[in-house]
C-alpha cells in the first residue's frame, strides 16, 4: 500500500475516534444510559461505537469502544477502548481517571491520566510517545475534560432546555480542541445542533493550517420520558459524509 495512502487512512481513523460524539448537561438524581452508534462513510459502514454511563449523588462513570469495520477494518484495525469517571459540579463534568487503549492501523498505545481537583497530571504514554508537535503543559488543562467524559456527555439522554447548549475543552494527552454546539433548527420532538470541532493547541502548523475548525451536525429526538436523546450525527470531511447512526434499542 502506498505510503501516501496509509497516511490518509490514519487520518481518517483518527478523525473517526476524535469525532465519535460530544457534550451535554448533568443530572444528580441517578441516570443511566448507554447506545450503539453505527458509522457510515457515504453508503458503507465503517465502524461502531457503544458507549454506557451512569450518574449518582454526584459522581459519573462512563466507558466507550470504537471499533473498524468493513473495508476500513481490513486495511486499518482501528479500536479505541475508554473509560473514565468523576464528579459533578455546579453542572460541570470533572474527571478524576481516564485510561484508554488504543489502535489506529500500525499504531497502538495505551494511556492512563490522572487528576487533582479536575486538573490532569503528566499522561502516562505505554510505550512512551514521542512527538514533534508543540508539547502542553497538562497544568494549564484544567478546564478540559478528557475524550471519553466529552463522548458521555453529548451522547447521553438531556432534558429539552440542555440540547445544543455545549461548549467544552478536550485534551487527550496530547493535543487540546474545543468542542461548540447551537440551536440551528426545532422541529416537533426533533433538534439538530450545528457545531464544530475546533484545533487549539498540540497539532503541528500542517494541522492548523489544513483545517482549523471542523463543522458537523448532531441531531435530538424526543423519548418517552421526555428527554432528548441523540439520534445521529454528519460530518462532512475530505473523505466524504460521515454518519452516526443509533441502533434501536433491543
Amino acid at each position: 500500500m502506498p505510503p501516501s495512502t496509509r497516511r490518509h487512512i490514519r487520518r481518517f481513523c483518527g478523525l473517526v475516534i476524535s469525532l465519535a460524539a460530544l457534550a451535554a448537561g448533568p443530572s444528580l438524581a441517578q441516570s443511566q444510559d448507554r447506545g450503539v452508534f453505527d458509522i457510515y462513510l457515504g453508503t458503507f459502514k465503517v465502524g461502531l461505537f457503544a458507549f454506557s454511563g451512569v450518574e449518582e449523588r454526584g459522581r459519573y462513570s462512563t466507558a466507550g469502544q470504537l471499533r473498524s469495520v468493513g473495508l476500513i477494518g481490513v486495511i486499518a484495525d482501528v479500536r479505541y477502548d475508554a473509560k473514565s469517571r468523576g464528579r459533578v459540579r455546579a453542572g460541570r463534568y470533572v474527571p478524576e481517571a481516564y485510561e484508554e487503549r488504543a489502535n489506529i492501523g500500525s499504531r497502538s498505545t495505551d494511556l492512563v491520566m490522572s487528576y487533582k481537583n479536575g486538573v490532569p497530571g503528566p499522561p502516562r504514554f505505554d510505550p512512551p510517545r514521542g512527538s514533534d508537535r508543540p508539547a502542553l503543559d497538562p497544568a494549564a488543562q484544567g478546564d478540559a475534560v478528557d475524550l471519553m467524559t466529552m463522548f458521555y456527555t453529548l451522547l447521553r439522554d438531556q432534558p429539552q432546555d440542555e440540547v445544543c447548549g455545549q461548549e467544552s475543552f478536550v485534551f487527550d494527552g496530547v493535543r487540546r480542541t474545543r468542542v461548540r454546539l447551537q440551536v440551528e433548527s426545532r422541529a416537533p420532538g426533533r433538534i439538530t445542533c450545528a457545531a464544530e470541532y475546533r484545533r487549539i493547541a498540540g497539532f503541528s502548523a500542517w494541522e492548523l493550517r489544513e483545517r482549523p475548525v471542523i463543522p458537523f451536525r448532531l441531531v435530538y429526538v424526543e423519548t418517552d420520558d421526555g428527554t432528548y436523546s441523540a439520534e445521529e450525527g454528519i460530518l462532512d470531511t475530505v473523505y466524504g459524509i460521515i454518519r452516526l447512526e443509533r441502533r434501536p434499542e433491543e
